[in-house]
């Protein structure tokens, strides 16, 4: 459960660290906001603002070459996985969570496809945080 963690923290860094401040700037822009209303956004639970957040989630995934469209780039995640991950013994059972998280956020709407893959994300650190209290 911890490299599961580990490789869903690797996608974010991945995905928040190439060229993280023009990607961002990007995809506010595209969306009129700036970065002021990030701090909003992330706390708002209303539908507008989960989908938002689902669509900037989306653009950023885009803009990295993670999502084409409303589909989960699962070989540009191989990569990234096979490449911080070389030798681990561990690295199939990653793969199949990770594909399952793309698997589990299928939908015709790029902004919902990027809100469940993040969520599915989200749910297997948890699990994995309960999993290691436990242990």
């Amino acid at each position: 459960m911890k490299t599961i963690v580990a490789v869903f923290c690797v996608l974010y860094f991945v995905c928040c660290g190439v060229t993280a401040n023009e990607m961002s700037e990007t995809c506010l822009k595209q969306m009129g906001l700036t970065i002021f209303d990030l701090g909003n956004l992330i706390r708002d639970t209303s539908p507008e603002g989960i989908r938002t957040r689902g669509c900037f989630e989306s653009c950023l995934m885009q803009k990295i070459g993670l999502m084409d469209g409303n589909v989960i780039n699962l070989r540009k995640i191989d990569e990234q996985i096979d490449r911080a991950y070389p030798d681990s013994e561990k690295k199939d059972i990653i793969r199949d969570t990770v594909h399952q998280c793309a698997y589990s956020a299928a939908n015709d709407d790029q902004c919902v496809v990027a809100q469940n893959f993040g969520r599915c994300g989200l749910d297997q650190l948890r699990f994995a945080e309960l999993a290691h209290r436990f242990t």
